[in-house]
């Protein structure tokens, strides 16, 4: 049985010993008999019944506070539940997909066409990386509030988090660094006729400042 499990299991059989003390108790107040009908036995009957009301009324009053806290906690957990793993699963697709396809990307063509078409690739994978910051940003933010509401819990949303933020920065600083390491690939005259290539010099004008302030 996992924790969830146990943990809703142990919520189910508090509310039944609340529903079974407030059955009890109302047995006990049936079987206090019928109003007396002499003075001192009605005055008593009458004491015995105020005190079993405050009684009933302040621990009515304790219950009914846990029971309020508890539900304001559930309801802000659903929505922090809920936004966390649409973040999530929105999210972790896309670092897959992304790291696949930096890790299938081919050699710098020579062709200028091609090496326009690589540089075109790469300029629609730096705006990804820009697009998807938001999600990022966005399960950091909750992963703490999670963690308060559940600390158990709150490491597996923690390490979800880490593994997120670490495989984000390192996809972006690969295609950070992947025009230069280019340049190493090609020493001398082949990297002058690269250079000397309208696309690096669209690529040495508009550096990747966009992702690098993202």
């Amino acid at each position: 049985m996992d924790a969830a499990t146990q943990r809703s299991q142990q919520c189910e059989q508090a509310a039944d010993a609340e529903l079974a003390w407030v059955a009890e108790t109302k047995r006990k107040l049936m079987a206090l008999g019928p109003i007396r009908l002499e003075q001192d036995q009605t005055t008593a009957q009458l004491q015995v019944q105020k005190e079993k009301t405050e009684s009933l009324i302040q621990q009515y009053e304790a219950i009914s506070l846990l029971n309020s806290e508890r539900s304001a906690l559930l309801e802000r957990a659903q929505a922090l539940v809920n936004q966390f793993w649409e973040t999530y699963e929105e999210l972790s697709p896309w670092i897959e997909e992304s790291r696949a396809l930096i890790a299938q990307l081919p050699p710098p063509a020579i062709d200028h066409e091609q090496l326009r078409l690589q540089q075109e690739e790469m300029r629609q994978l730096r705006e990804s990386i820009a697009e998807h910051k938001p999600h990022l940003d966005k399960l950091l933010m909750m992963g703490p509030q999670l963690k308060e509401l559940n600390p158990e819990e709150g490491e597996m949303v923690e390490e979800k988090d880490q593994k997120a933020e670490s495989t984000y920065a390192q996809i972006k600083e690969e295609v950070r660094q992947r025009p230069w390491r280019w340049t190493r690939l090609f020493p001398g005259r082949l990297s002058s006729m690269i250079k000397s290539s309208p696309c690096w010099r669209l690529w040495r004008i508009f550096p990747l400042a966009y992702v690098c302030q993202h």
